[in-house]
């Protein structure tokens, strides 16, 4: 949970918060492992997975309606490219 918060730029508390909302609505779950009961895990549910599949899917959708309304083929090329070069930068620093 402290990594989670970390990259989504919240407090713990903030994330707990959001955490408490969402095991409300069957998205997620707590799991604490039986090595360590102090860690504790935000775990994506079956109900979760389904709402995520679907945020993601007309999130890509939106995005590429929208680059391509603002785009031509050129800036199109040149921006998977330089997406190219993210990702590669990302995979090879371990994010």
């Amino acid at each position: 949970m402290l990594v989670l918060a970390e990259r989504l730029g919240v407090t713990r508390g903030g994330l707990t918060r959001i955490v408490d909302r969402l095991v409300e609505r069957g998205r997620v779950r707590r799991d604490r492992p039986a090595h360590n009961r102090r860690e504790v895990y935000a775990v994506v549910t079956e109900d979760g997975a389904r709402v995520l599949n679907h945020a993601r899917a007309v999130y890509i959708r939106t995005l590429a309606e929208t680059l391509v309304a603002y785009l031509d083929d050129g800036a199109l090329d040149n921006l998977a490219a330089s997406m190219g070069k993210l990702r590669a930068g990302l995979a090879e620093s371990g994010q």
